[in-house]
């Protein structure tokens, strides 16, 4: 990902790339090589983060680490007054992520995280749809996230891969932040998760491969979450329903089937006539089409939020309640019973502890 954000601000009119830092040096240098010979131009290269932070180049950083390494970085970053771009997830549990929030809050400065789904053009819609009250009140979400499957080569491609020490966590993790983050962005906070989390057997992993969860929201609807990497064909499929109708995003096509009344103010009038109820034909909605997509998309938006105070379309702070509904199925999980949020950060950790020290990792 990282290759991907360097090309990307090349690219941009709104920022330039004055340093690169990996731990792996020859990578980072690799990477300044092909800039030089393109553009003849030197770009400093980093074996540490806090050494690029330290030599006072940079305005902003973007942080494309693995995830456990996301959290150094940021409150470095911040300490040091710079604007912070980091990618999903922030964190592998949510006790982290409070730590970032805390030191991006003390800072004051910009900070947005890499959740480049939220420009996608159909679930902009879905969203447009929802905050327009098309469905009158929302009652119920289903959201099927399946079509992550990963063969056991991919786990065994690194060491990291499928451990507790290295990824803490399995689909929930890795494959699934942003439809968990898509679950927030349509439906708001959480308040209470049941879940289910397991290794089947077509993985040799530590981690979980496949995971359900009964939502319950602050709003007072409920939802279905599920995820895996061991299906194959999989599924991406969102439903929301409300008490003015439906409405279906699969296949990257979105679908509104609307009531001819609301089914509460119905029921409570001529509740005894319900051949007076109907629901009208699904109805194709337009996507909404962003102006710039993708990650190029959020990195320009965290560009014009520093530039000129444009609203961001993925504030940092938000990317707890991802980590956080994934925490909180693997603890209702383990525990066999709900987990009310916010979550018990203590408890979580004590199992995540637990779950490192029960595994040596994969060799």
């Amino acid at each position: 990902m990282g290759r991907v954000h360097v090309r990307n601000i090349r690219g941009s009119s709104l920022a330039t790339l004055v340093g690169l830092a990996d731990v792996d040096v020859e990578a980072a240098r690799g990477v300044a090589d092909e800039i030089k010979a393109q553009d003849n131009r030197d770009v400093p290269v980093f074996d540490d983060h806090e050494k690029l932070i330290a030599a006072g180049l940079a305005e902003a950083v973007l942080i494309a680490t693995p995830h456990p390494a996301h959290p150094d970085a940021a409150v470095a970053a911040f300490q040091a007054g710079l604007h912070v771009l980091c990618e999903k997830p922030l964190a592998e549990r949510v006790s982290k992520v409070d730590r970032i929030n805390a030191a991006a809050d003390k800072a004051g400065t910009v900070f947005s995280v890499m959740f480049q789904h939220r420009l996608d053009a159909t679930k902009r819609r879905l969203r447009r749809a929802i905050q327009e009250g098309v469905l009158g009140r929302i009652t119920r979400m289903h959201h099927v996230a399946t079509s992550s499957y990963r063969a056991q080569s991919y786990y065994d491609s690194g060491a990291w891969r499928g451990t507790w020490a290295g990824e803490g966590g399995g689909v929930l993790m890795n494959q699934a932040p942003h439809a968990l983050d898509q679950v927030y962005w349509h439906m708001g906070p959480a308040r209470r998760v049941t879940a289910r989390c397991r290794t089947t057997d077509v993985h040799t992993i530590e981690v979980e491969d496949d995971a359900e969860a009964l939502i319950e929201f602050a709003s007072g609807a409920v939802g279905f979450f599920a995820t895996a990497t061991c299906e194959l064909p999989g599924v991406s499929r969102i439903e929301i329903y409300g008490d003015r109708g439906l409405l279906v995003l699969a296949d990257g096509e979105l679908t509104l089937r609307q009531t001819n009344h609301a089914i509460r103010e119905f029921n409570q009038g001529d509740g005894d006539r319900p051949d007076k109820l109907e629901a009208g034909e699904p109805v194709a909605l337009e996507p909404d089409t962003p102006e710039v997509g993708g990650h190029l998309g959020i990195a320009e938006n965290f560009f014009r939020a520093i530039r000129n105070g444009e609203p961001l379309i993925a504030p940092g702070p938000e990317g707890v309640h991802s980590i956080e509904l994934a925490n909180a199925m693997v603890l209702s999980s383990e525990l066999g019973r709900p987990v009310d949020l916010p979550l018990d950060r203590l408890a979580y950790d004590d199992l995540a502890d637990r779950k490192i020290a029960e595994h040596t990792g994969r060799k």
